[in-house]
């Protein structure tokens, strides 16, 4: 759907006359009636991903089994733009601060254009499947793969796997709820939701590797978490839940070097004992985020 104009619809696939050819259908009437126009007239193909500039309505990307097309007459007209573009397009996303950045999610990984398409780079990853951009911090990028969730912050410079929690790393697609979740789909298992509050980078603090090791894992309580600080720092210790809330702080002090434990009895900020499930075990310091999972039971 046209963002600008809920009566401008737009449908990609294909039309099989010898072979299957790529296709985008386009609505004025909230779908009373169609146009289609075909993007590729000989080679075996179809669309598998539509994207519609928010800022321009004319700008509309289609991406599939033979590549990434733009067209700039809101549809009447298709270009080819895959220079250096590989793969069947599973995703598109357009960098919403400035929309000559273009992402695109492939078979082959993903990929970025910094003029609107004319050319691509890769960006790391295999079998993307589905891409997301934070709104409010645009370089905050996330990408659905075959083998889990990533995300970079530097747009796509570097990517780091966060498969906390998920049961089937095979996503089938992504979204945000801006500084609240992002949900994933996967294919033939669920639909899963991690807390940005809780999984996540707020700022722009440097993020590195840590460990944090939770034992005994499942527990029934007196969970001893322990980790180890490279130097004197601010260190918070805190339990959310599957659904991000907070459950009880245990720490939130300054630390000297070296190795430390922590104790969770399995109890909340007001002492009760918390059912059985699934939590998080969360640290953050000057210099790291590290959560690892845990499972209650009783």
């Amino acid at each position: 759907m046209d963002p600008n104009n809920n009566q401008v619809l737009y449908s990609g696939g294909y039309i099989y006359t010898t072979t299957y050819l790529m296709s985008v259908s386009k609505s004025t009437d909230a779908g009373a009636t169609w146009t289609r126009d075909t993007l590729e007239t000989t080679v075996y193909s179809t669309c598998t991903a539509l994207r519609i500039d928010p800022s321009n309505s004319n700008l509309v990307y289609a991406g599939g089994y033979t590549g990434f097309y733009k067209s700039t007459d809101a549809g009447n007209n298709w270009v080819k733009s895959s220079t250096g573009l590989t793969g069947t397009v599973n995703d598109i996303a357009i960098d919403p601060n400035n929309s000559s950045i273009l992402y695109a999610g492939s078979s082959s990984g993903a990929f970025k254009s910094t003029n609107g398409g004319t050319n691509w780079s890769s960006t790391g990853l295999t079998g993307v499947t589905s891409l997301a951009i934070d709104v409010t911090t645009s370089t905050t990028i996330y990408a659905g793969t075959s083998s889990g969730v990533y995300y970079s912050t530097n747009g796509g410079s570097n990517w780091t796997l966060m498969n906390t929690g998920l049961f089937n790393t095979n996503i089938s697609s992504l979204g945000v709820n801006h500084n609240n979740y992002l949900f994933t789909g996967t294919d033939g298992a669920s639909m899963y939701r991690w807390s940005l509050a809780v999984g996540m980078q707020e700022n722009s603090k440097n993020i590195v590797p840590m460990n944090i090791s939770c034992q005994p894992n499942p527990t029934k309580g007196n969970l001893s978490i322990n980790y180890t600080l490279g130097r004197d720092q601010n260190a918070c210790l805190s339990i959310y839940d599957i659904q991000g809330r907070q459950v009880v702080e245990l720490i939130s002090t300054y630390q000297t070097a070296g190795d430390h434990s922590v104790i969770w009895r399995g109890t909340d900020n007001k002492g009760y004992p918390v059912p059985a499930g699934v939590y998080f075990c969360k640290l953050i310091t000057d210099d790291v985020k590290a959560i690892e999972k845990i499972i209650m039971i009783k």
